[in-house]
């Protein structure tokens, strides 16, 4: 439940007090006033990325790079403990 006033500071609503009822006109011009904030979240840059069930070849491995398998004695000791 929120006052008439945080739900003008919170949410940028305008409620009459007497009777209690929304201001829809007030709202609307209350809310024109405020700058626009289209660039206030970082998205980072996009990239290509595979699709669902692909696996693109690499170029040369990522470093670091883990390797597991029967040629790595270190992560075959590790999984015979």
């Amino acid at each position: 439940m929120l006052t008439v006033e945080e739900a003008a500071a919170l949410y940028g609503v305008v409620v009459n007090d007497n009777p209690l009822a929304l201001n829809i006109a007030a709202t609307a011009e209350a809310r024109a006033q405020v700058p626009s904030m289209e660039d206030w979240i970082d998205r980072g840059k996009p990239v290509a990325s595979p699709g669902p069930g692909e696996y693109p070849e690499l170029e040369t491995p990522p470093v670091p790079w883990l390797a597991i398998g029967a040629g790595n004695r270190s992560a075959q000791i590790a999984i015979d403990r």
